[in-house]
């Protein structure tokens, strides 16, 4: 499954806040004040790399605030989170053809489509997900109609949480789209198609986990990968075909 698109999306005001060298004020836990940024966080050893002017020092996460640990913490989170080298999202198309039947002169053979999703932490962070939600993207041409109704699934999943080192699979609900053939004894006095087909367009997924400071990040991700350029995110289901019967 290659080439497959992973979009980030988060406030520009939260992306300026975990920006590469973000200058800010960090306290310790005396209460002195220094300012400077971080440059690397080893959540295995607790070491952070924190630059202050020209110069960079390793320092013990444990000499920060409560408030920056946190922040350095989600700092680290954040670059892991939005790197698929480090928190991969895959997902893998299930079809599941059903037995073709006779109705009203023609021939029917519905296709179940689903998709299992994947998760995988290859971090050195614990994942806390908020919310997992899809949309499942497909279109039927209806009997009688010179049209394709375009139609969408809407769905979310409860992976809850993503351990350091794992990986963790959910299967979405189904998307049931059909073909219709008209029995060969028989035409369409309209002289519409014999022949009526619907197909699986792909799925977007969103996956919003949250940090220790508190914020939400988001990552999208599309199969195709030009899925999200083409179709706009739904909030709820959108039945045509079979899924409406």
């Amino acid at each position: 499954m290659k080439n497959l698109l992973i979009i980030v999306i988060f406030s520009t005001q939260l992306a300026a806040v975990y920006a590469t060298e973000q200058q800010r004020i960090f306290t310790d836990t005396q209460g002195r004040s220094i300012r400077g940024c971080i440059i690397a966080y080893n959540a295995n050893s607790g070491a952070v790399s924190f630059k202050r002017g020209n110069k960079t020092s390793k320092v013990p996460l444990t000499i920060f605030s409560d408030k920056d640990q946190a922040y350095i913490r989600s700092w680290g989170m954040n670059k892991q989170f939005i790197s698929d080298s480090y928190f991969k999202i895959s997902a893998n198309r299930r079809k599941d053809k059903g037995e073709k039947r006779n109705k009203n002169h023609s021939f029917i053979t519905p296709e179940k489509t689903s998709f299992e999703v994947v998760l995988e932490n290859r971090s050195t962070a614990d994942f806390k997900i908020q919310k997992a939600e899809y949309c499942i993207y497909y279109e039927q041409e209806i009997l009688g109609k010179e049209e394709i109704q375009e139609g969408v699934l809407y769905g979310k999943l409860t992976f809850d949480s993503v351990p350091t080192k794992s990986k963790k699979v959910q299967k979405t609900k189904e998307v049931t789209t059909y073909k219709r053939e008209l029995d060969s004894n028989w035409i369409y006095a309209e002289g519409t198609d014999q022949t009526q087909t619907g197909k699986v367009r792909g799925i977007r997924i969103r996956i919003h986990a949250e940090l220790p400071s508190g914020d939400t990040l988001i990552r999208e991700f599309s199969m195709p990968d030009n899925l999200g350029d083409k179709m706009k995110w739904a909030t709820s289901s959108i039945d045509v075909g079979m899924m409406n019967k």
